[in-house]
């Protein structure tokens, strides 16, 4: 069937015709009449065009709407993460759009000890080698991983964005992990620490003494890996931690740089020099040096045009200051002296000395190859550490503290106190350091020139040699207390002595109790003795940093004892304080115990009823 379309002649504008299923448009001045009852107006043709193009028109305005709308989303979107990772995209697996760069830094840093504990493995011809990425020497490039991550939906064109943007909501990108391959040195000291039995490095040809002779170890040829192409097959980048990494490498030889003959004829060489031994003259002293130990001196040194032995002056030295040891003796430390009130440095006169003078080494070895078999050294000088800089850097410049305690003239006693006064007189408790009165005296003896006097002994009067240091004991105990000094082991008398504060006071016996002074000031403190027919004054100078003042005390009955608290308030140059106490037992009489256990404890306190045996003064 044939169909026309054809307008009214006020209408008339395309006619169209199916004929024979071929589509015809025909214009109104196409001459072919049109068969009856195939005429259709044009209205409704018009109406058809009409409706199709309203039809197009809005489902292009809705496409329109739609892409306006998305390209309006995607660059909110891609403007709220203006300075974060877009939207859509996984590290290792993890969600990381919208992180900023320290939360991504973060997130990195948990992938770092699983990254350095990933397993990898070696395959060689004769056996696997296992170690891990860390041992390798590989590691997370962070630098690179960032920047990758933050490329991601912005190095492509404006095209490829929106389009990547779009398919990230069902498909995210992963973010390639960057990996740090070692430099080709590195990587080869990573390969040597895997170790035998696959691989071993080179040994050179070396010396090494056989009874007194010297002999060859000859060379191994050592065993690696082909360091490049390993470097070139481990992997730059991955995506998302594997389980582990597999790498085939292939073995390589490792020659030495010399080989045994030359070193052969300097090992046969210094075997000949050295077999009579040779004779060290030092100050008139003469000593033999054996073959055997001047073999020892020498080793193995390898070049490229060969291995020979040479001689280590330092350990030809070394041996010698051993040798020699009991020969030296070392300077005396630099001394403090007070001068009408100043303290000045007295530096040392004596250096000391010791084996040997600068070159000896060498000139031992120089008489070897001369064929010599003497040789005269000369001792150098052995000053001590503590020479007059080490006296002025403690700045020990002022008295700090002072106390002094009076006695009756002419007693035996006197002498022990004396005596243990001029023993004393200028130490140094350094910055940190404790003095101890028993550690430097020793037990008091009369070879040392201590004398028989009174003591106290479990409660009671009596004689012994030393007796009456203990008022040494107490005047140190005081100039230190108000000194600011801290004290280790202290104990009071037994049985209070009037001559002495009132619960503030230290006796001495040996080895127990003793009387430790601790500086825990950044200053030296210099113990400075003096005294009278009938008294004793101890001052310690050094740089005043507080102000210390004895802030009372209170008693306490412990049995039938007397406890004496003594408080005392030290404060500091930015005005903090600091409170302290010490303490004393006393007990009521000669031979009577406190009767009970004995609850409290400080520095040096016994931790029993009754004190060991105490001197007094």
């Amino acid at each position: 069937m044939v169909v026309a379309i054809m307008s009214a002649p006020s209408e008339i504008a395309v006619t169209e015709t199916e004929y024979d299923g071929a589509l015809v448009e025909r214009g109104p001045t196409d001459p072919r009449p049109l068969g009856s009852g195939e005429i259709i107006t044009v209205r409704r043709l018009n109406r058809r065009r009409r409706r199709n193009r309203r039809w197009r028109h809005r489902t292009g305005g809705v496409l329109a709407l739609i892409l306006a709308g998305l390209v309006t989303v995607f660059a909110l979107d891609m403007w709220s993460s203006r300075d974060r990772v877009v939207r859509g995209v996984e590290l290792d697996g993890i969600a990381v759009g919208g992180f900023d760069e320290v939360e991504l830094e973060n997130q990195l840093s948990l992938l770092d000890p699983r990254f350095d504990a990933l397993t990898v493995e070696l395959t060689t011809p004769e056996g696997p080698l296992m170690t891990d990425a860390a041992g390798l020497g590989l590691a997370l490039d962070r630098t690179a991983t960032l920047d990758a991550a933050f490329a991601i939906g912005r190095s492509e064109g404006p095209i490829g964005r929106v389009v990547g943007w779009i398919r990230r909501w069902s498909d995210p990108a992963s973010v390639p992990l960057a990996v740090e391959v070692p430099d080709a040195a590195d990587l080869q000291r990573a390969v040597a620490g895997l170790g035998a039995p696959l691989l071993w490095p080179a040994q050179e040809p070396h010396a090494r003494l056989d009874g007194s002779r010297l002999v060859v170890v000859p060379a191994v040829v050592g065993r690696s890996l082909a360091i490049d192409e390993l470097r070139s097959a481990l992997p730059v980048e991955t995506r998302g931690l594997p389980e582990s990494i597999v790498r085939a490498a292939a073995l390589v030889d490792v020659p030495t740089i010399t080989d045994d003959t030359s070193l052969q004829a300097s090992v046969d060489t210094v075997n000949e020099l050295t077999a009579q031994g040779v004779r060290v003259v030092l100050q008139g002293d003469e000593r033999v040096i054996s073959p055997a130990v001047l073999r020892s001196w020498f080793q193995g040194e390898s070049n490229g045009a060969g291995a020979g032995l040479e001689g280590d002056p330092d350990r030809v030295e070394r041996h010698l200051r051993h040798l020699y040891a009991d020969m030296a003796e070392l300077g005396d430390d630099a001394r403090f002296d007070l001068v009408a009130g100043t303290v000045q440095v007295q530096p040392t006169q004596n250096l000391g000395q010791r084996c040997c003078a600068e070159g000896s080494g060498v000139k031992i070895l120089r008489a070897l190859t001369e064929g010599q078999g003497e040789v005269v050294l000369t001792m150098r000088p052995y000053p001590s550490t503590r020479d007059a800089a080490w006296a002025r850097s403690l700045g020990v410049t002022e008295v700090v503290g002072e106390f002094t305690t009076r006695h009756a003239a002419g007693q035996s006693r006197v002498t022990n106190i004396h005596r243990i006064a001029d023993l004393v007189r200028g130490q140094v408790i350094e910055p940190g350091g404790t003095f101890s009165v028993n550690d430097f005296v020793g037990r008091r003896s009369r070879a040392d020139g201590f004398v028989g006097a009174g003591v106290i002994y479990e409660g009671r009067f009596a004689q012994d040699v030393g007796g009456g240091i203990s008022q040494f004991a107490t005047t140190l105990f005081n100039a230190a207390f108000f000194a600011g000094l801290d004290f280790g082991e202290y104990q009071s008398h037994s049985l209070y002595i009037s001559r002495y504060p009132y619960g503030r006071e230290a006796t001495l016996s040996f080895p127990h109790p003793d009387l430790q002074i601790v500086n825990t000031t950044p200053y030296g403190v210099l113990i400075w003795p003096t005294y009278t027919s009938s008294s004793i004054t101890i001052e310690l100078f050094s740089t005043k940093s507080m102000e210390v003042e004895d802030t009372g005390s209170t008693r306490s009955r412990r049995g039938a004892c007397t406890l004496v608290t003594t408080e005392r308030t030290r404060r500091g140059p930015d005005g903090a304080t600091e409170i302290d106490e010490v303490h004393a037992l006393y007990r009521p009489g000669q031979g009577v115990g406190c009767g009970g256990p004995f609850p409290p404890s400080w520095p040096g306190m016994p931790g029993a009823l009754d004190p060991v045996p105490t001197v007094t003064p």
